[in-house]
């Protein structure tokens, strides 16, 4: 039994289902002109699937190369209608991701146009099929293995070049299956009998007609099958999440809450294409950076392509994603003219499972000179930039989220920007400076359910209102920084005030003060945050009219993630945080005394040592000092007293955050 089989049948049985991360890819990398392995954790040549890559930066076409097609070469150019034949492109599929030749248009060795895109979608049930198959001139029915409703289909000749065409469960004439799209073209629906045989695609099959778009006499085509779920899908750890969605909607003309389109949940991926004008085909996905601004166009960047072109990408506001879906903005036809009909494809953002290995989501690393900049060997969706000189810009921190912005964690200034694309990296964080290793060190995480998520809103001025995030547990700790104003960091740690009222207290990352109570989070209803939300009050900080924020929910996971408190016994004693191998990274802040510490740092790039390591604070841009606070312990870690930022202090109060 193959392995997407034995998957399907766990499911079915009410066991783990697949992560998304398992059966779709969006994978970034730069040319190199040599033959190379991309590896993006798919098992292609086990399962089956595609891969579609795009230049980024040069006007190159859309190549799409699938397992069924066999040797040769073939590559379906979805934006023109043409075959390509190369054995330097897509070169072969692995148990891990694809394989590249030299090919310019896949793989250009150049610092300008060697910005690259790929896609891989795997086989799998309630998900994705690709088919070949040979027309027999008349009509036939083929069968695509997906075992749920078809949301999409699309059809390709392989031994002519001829038009992609699109069936799409939207379209205002799929249930007699005559409505089609074309994939290189930017017009409307259009309507023909003969392509899909008058028939829409059942959960078992496909229906061709006698149409040279779907069915010539012994012409070999190829068939991508996209699912819809609805409620059915068989993802993630008990086999029963959605993980993509093929939908309708019809624009209003502006931006309200009547413009958001509810998915259930976190889009990674989205074609959408208006059918009822002319408009092109527009794709957009979080790695390449998806990040504008609800309500506001300010920076409110999403980097698109155009599938129907080979043009290049480009940056507009087109849609926000969201928690559960995605929001439209108000000025573009292509995505919310009024009354007008759009269709879309939208995949989940993973993964679905919680991390059981913390470096898979945490690294400290020195800076490198090669790309990226920060090598962390997972998709970096956080980080801090830490100097080990002194210096008033850092501590730097930046999110995928924000795309080429940065706040100073040791400032309550508002964002500020990047000269260089700052996440244009899948294994790390990087900006294209550069220059050492020694100085400069990155604390980059990924987020992964039960142990960070990271969640925009948009603050409404009242007390009470509640921030919904994806963590899927209770946060133990939660950081808010307002984006477009120069206002304090806010903490809440489930630890403030010893654990009792805690919703009442926050503390600030950018000072040293002691914790505080205020409206910053739950104090106006005593309302502590739950495993779907968090609540903030009517302060600055965390809730200004209009205003526009960014939230850091922290979780805890056994083994992985730890918040706690401790008293301070003046000599030293171990913290237990359940861990095996001690902990990797560190914060600790005194609540009680801001003369005692800052919010100190220490990481296992520099070292945690039976001996001084070196510290740095989050809350200043000092230079880090190389003191004796940190021992090592199995289990956590071991603080010890010292004057210079004592994390020990005698009868003084600590909360911390550990990763092991």
């Amino acid at each position: 039994m193959s392995g997407w089989k034995k998957l399907a049948a766990a499911s079915a049985a009410g066991g783990a289902g697949p992560d998304v991360d398992e059966v779709f890819s969006t994978h970034l990398y730069y040319g190199n002109g040599s033959n190379r392995n991309i590896v993006n954790g798919l098992d292609l040549s086990g399962e089956g699937g595609i891969t579609w890559v795009k230049g980024r930066t040069n006007g190159v076409p859309h190549y799409i190369a699938n397992t069924e097609s066999g040797g040769g070469g073939f590559h379906h150019r979805i934006n023109d209608g043409q075959n390509t034949t190369t054995t330097a492109g897509i070169t072969g599929f692995n148990s891990n991701g694809f394989s590249l030749g030299t090919a310019t248009d896949f793989n250009y060795n150049n610092a300008t146009y060697g910005h690259f895109a790929s896609w891989s979608f795997r086989n799998h049930p309630s998900f994705f099929k690709v088919i070949k198959y040979t027309g027999n001139g008349t009509s036939q029915t083929i069968n695509h293995g997906l075992d749920c409703e078809v949301g999409a289909v699309l059809v390709h000749s392989e031994d002519n070049s001829r038009d992609g065409v699109w069936w799409h469960r939207g379209l205002n004439n799929a249930s007699n299956g005559t409505g089609y799209l074309l994939a290189d073209s930017n017009q409307n629906e259009t309507t023909a009998s003969l392509i899909w045989n008058s028939t829409a695609p059942t959960s078992t099959t496909v229906s061709v007609g006698a149409s040279t778009y779907t069915n010539s006499n012994n012409e070999e085509y190829i068939m991508y099958v996209f699912a819809h779920n609805d409620g059915d899908g068989v993802f993630g750890p008990n086999g029963d999440q959605d993980i993509i969605k093929c939908g309708v909607y019809t624009g209003t003309g502006s931006e309200s809450i009547n413009s958001v389109v509810d998915l259930g949940f976190e889009p990674q991926w989205i074609m959408v294409k208006r059918i009822t004008g002319y408009d092109n085909w527009i794709m957009l996905d979080n790695m390449r950076g998806w990040f504008p601004d609800r309500y506001t166009n300010t920076n409110g960047l999403a980097v698109k392509f155009y599938t129907n072109t080979a043009g290049t990408e480009s940056d507009d506001s087109l849609l926000y994603p969201l928690a559960n879906g995605f929001a439209l903005t108000n000025n573009s036809s292509q995505v919310n003219g009024d009354s007008q009909k759009y269709v879309y494809i939208a995949i989940r953002r993973g993964p679905l499972n919680p991390p059981t290995d913390a470096e898979d989501v945490f690294k400290a690393v020195y800076q490198s000179d090669d790309k990226p900049t920060a090598p962390s060997g997972f998709v970096t969706d956080m980080m801090v930039r830490m100097y080990s000189i002194s210096n008033a810009n850092y501590p730097m921190f930046s999110t995928r989220f924000q795309g080429k912005r940065y706040f100073r964690t040791s400032a309550n200034a508002s964002e500020a920007t990047l000269s260089n694309h700052a996440w244009d990296f899948m294994d790390g964080f990087g900006d294209g400076i550069g220059g050492g290793t020694t100085n400069i060190t990155y604390h980059c995480w990924k987020r992964a359910p039960q142990f960070l998520d990271l969640v925009r809103y948009d603050g409404a001025g009242t007390n009470g209102q509640r921030i919904d995030h994806q963590l899927g547990i209770v946060p133990s700790m939660i950081w808010i920084k307002r984006r477009d104003s120069s206002t304090d960091w806010a903490v809440w740690h489930k630890d403030l005030n010893e654990g009792v009222d805690a919703e009442d207290y926050h503390l600030h990352l950018n000072s040293s003060t002691t914790e505080n109570t205020g409206k910053e989070f739950g104090q106006y209803n005593s309302y502590y945050p739950t495993e779907t939300d968090f609540e903030v009050g009517e302060s600055t900080l965390t809730n200004s009219t209009n205003g526009r924020y960014l939230a850091m929910v922290f979780g805890e996971i056994d083994g992985v993630s730890k918040m706690g408190r401790y008293t301070g016994n003046g000599t030293n004693q171990n913290i237990d945080c359940g861990f095996t191998n001690g902990a990797r990274y560190i914060l600790i802040k005194c609540v009680n005394s801001s003369a005692r510490a800052p919010w100190v740092v220490v990481d296992h790039n520099r070292g945690i040592n039976a001996g001084t390591e070196p510290t740095d604070i989050y809350s200043s841009g000092d230079a880090n000092l190389t003191i004796d606070c940190i021992d090592p312990y199995s289990a956590g870690f071991n603080v010890v007293q010292e004057g210079n930022r004592s994390l020990n202090f005698n009868g003084s109060k600590y909360i911390y955050y550990a990763i092991a």
